[in-house]
């Protein structure tokens, strides 16, 4: 965060990003910045360096494991989420929420009727907790289809973020934005060559390992 603000770039929220790629003339440099799942960390560690800088950032949510009622399968001791009461105190600060589905299950091995279900109640449910439209959603583990972009705009959403490397720009389809991953295997000099332009290539076999850790069921609560 700290080469983001000494390098001048402007760090939004996903939705702020979207509606900068429509402008005449949106800034040089825009990083729309997000996390997933709502780990407590994100309010614990990340949002003080927000704020420290001035940045905001998306956190897209699985409502069903904000409520306790699934929990994810690929932990063994899952780490810790922020509970109701921490995400509309803080939503609309430095943090704004958005939709990740309801149990984050891989939404291309569900039938039509599930998937749509996934996508617009996780939406109704946010936008009941939190008084307002919902407008972006994230697909579990980046991964869909053209069925999958269908129910999203049939929900309503304006922007969904996929977890295909590469950037955006004017035209890229809203409802299929592109993301960098920031590993924590990454170092310094990988930061800046993502934002530049590099690393944009998947990796050999990073779609199969998605699906691979992504699909089993969600455990119930």
């Amino acid at each position: 965060m700290h080469f983001l603000a000494s390098g001048g770039y402007t760090v939004v929220d996903v939705v702020e990003a979207a509606r900068l790629l429509d402008a005449a003339s949106p800034p040089p440099r825009v990083v729309g910045l997000s996390f997933d799942d709502a780990y407590l960390d994100v309010a614990q560690e990340a949002l003080p360096i927000l704020a420290e800088h001035g940045f905001r950032a998306t956190v897209f949510i699985p409502t069903g494991a904000v409520d306790g009622s699934v929990t994810f399968a690929w932990y063994e001791k899952p780490p810790p989420l922020m509970s109701w009461d921490d995400i509309i105190a803080l939503d609309g600060g430095r943090l704004h929420f958005e939709a990740h589905t309801v149990t984050h299950l891989n939404l291309l091995t569900l039938d039509a009727a599930d998937a749509g279900r996934e996508i617009a109640a996780s939406k109704q449910t946010l936008e009941q907790r939190l008084g307002r439209r919902v407008q972006a959603f994230c697909y579990p583990a980046g991964l869909f289809g053209p069925r999958e972009r269908r129910l999203v705009a049939q929900a309503g959403y304006e922007v969904a973020v996929s977890c295909e490397p590469g950037l955006n720009v004017s035209d890229t389809d809203r409802l299929a934005l592109h993301r960098n991953a920031v590993e924590a295997s990454d170092r310094l000099l990988d930061f800046p060559a993502k934002l530049g332009g590099g690393h944009h290539s998947p990796l050999p076999l990073r779609g199969l390992y998605r699906r691979l850790r992504y699909n089993p069921t969600p455990s119930r609560a």
